[in-house]
């Protein structure tokens, strides 16, 4: 517990004031589709990583940190969280790229990949509450709303409604998408602003 009580204090110490934000829409608003975008070198990673933690911690719930190709998971998010959290590393399972709590053993974080556009139906079946997608314009339209159909909390472990945050950078494949939804707020078919 003392572990957990420690890790929750440096994360939250480590929020910078946009990522502080961030956490108050991801917790309190009924918003399922979150922007969250910033120059690079921003520390959107740094913040997706600390938050996934902290919800993990808190709400004792899985979420799925995404990246588009793995070497930009692991040198983004893996390895940059374990080695601030190094007292993490022993509860890190590398073959299955699943972070697991440290008392409770159950999974807090997914990190996953998807070179190619086929490797997106892997995600079929698991729920997680929260998906962070970085840098969300690297990814295809329908990658991205396939990630959703596994958005959802079944156990009813967080106080609002299941979340997926899409940080990004200008440029890419989903660029026109993420424009599109978050920025000229032009809705589609069965789309809604909330």
């Amino acid at each position: 517990m003392k572990i957990i009580l420690c890790l929750i204090m440096l994360i939250n110490l480590n929020l910078q004031p946009k990522q502080k934000e961030l956490k108050v829409i991801v917790e309190n608003s009924n918003y399922s589709w979150i922007g969250y975008g910033g120059a690079r070198g921003g520390a959107k990673s740094f913040g997706v990583d600390n938050l996934a933690l902290l919800l993990g911690f808190k709400y004792q719930t899985y979420s799925l940190i995404f990246r588009r190709y793995y070497n930009e998971l692991l040198d983004n998010h893996i390895n940059p969280l374990l080695q601030r959290f190094p007292s993490l590393r022993p509860f890190y399972n590398s073959s299955d790229k699943i972070l697991y709590h440290p008392t409770l053993r159950m999974p807090i974080i997914r990190f996953g990949y998807a070179d190619n556009e086929i490797d997106i139906y892997k995600f079929q079946g698991p729920s997680y509450p929260f998906i962070f997608v970085d840098e969300a314009t690297q990814s295809t339209q329908e990658m991205l709303q396939f990630l959703k159909t596994s958005n959802r909390d079944p156990e009813g472990k967080i106080p609002t409604s299941a979340k997926m945050v899409l940080t990004a950078n200008p440029g890419g494949v989903g660029h026109v998408f993420y424009k599109r939804i978050f920025i000229d707020k032009i809705y589609l078919d069965n789309e809604r602003a909330e």
